[in-house]
């Protein structure tokens, strides 16, 4: 009995040892195409249960924000940010929260150094948005999106 639950060990060391050896062949082989910071906004009446008070690049874009018609609310609260890396060739979801996800697949960069991606807003399990754009540095895109509460969802992606 001794001597099977030692060979046992041994066979689930090797396959612990094999998958972490694949696992981090596989690592090594993911390539970014361009590193993204992608913030999360709600923008409306003033409603404190909802999000933070932006600081730092986060408050920079929404000052960017109010010059757009469209995004000319009273109040911007941040509900989440992050920096992801864009994966060549594979999916990249560069902000999960609670209720969203940002996903971003990269098509390459152009001669000027611009990202094309294909962009997908998903709300739980629906795709509230498929769009082909394409990213430049210091030129940040906004996106509107549904309502929420009294106000929206408000979505920012710049190029690092």
């Amino acid at each position: 009995m001794h001597h099977h639950s030692l060979r046992l060990t041994l066979v689930l060391s090797l396959l612990v040892l094999l998958v972490t050896s694949v696992i981090g062949a596989d690592a090594e082989k993911l390539e970014s195409d361009a590193k993204v910071w992608s913030g999360l906004y709600y923008a409306g009446p003033e409603d404190t249960t909802k999000g933070i008070e932006p600081e730092g690049r986060a408050a920079k874009l929404v000052e960017r924000m109010k010059k757009v018609e469209q995004l000319q609310f009273p109040t911007y609260r941040l509900i989440g940010a992050v920096s992801e890396d864009v994966l060549k060739e594979y999916e990249s979801w560069v902000l999960p929260s609670e209720v969203f996800f940002i996903k971003l697949d990269s098509l390459g960069r152009d001669d000027e150094g611009a990202l094309n991606a294909t962009l997908n807003i998903w709300q739980q399990k629906s795709v509230l948005l498929k769009a082909s754009m394409k990213l430049r540095k210091g030129r940040p895109m906004f996106v509107r999106g549904p309502k929420w509460g009294e106000g929206y969802i408000v979505i920012a992606l710049l190029l690092e």
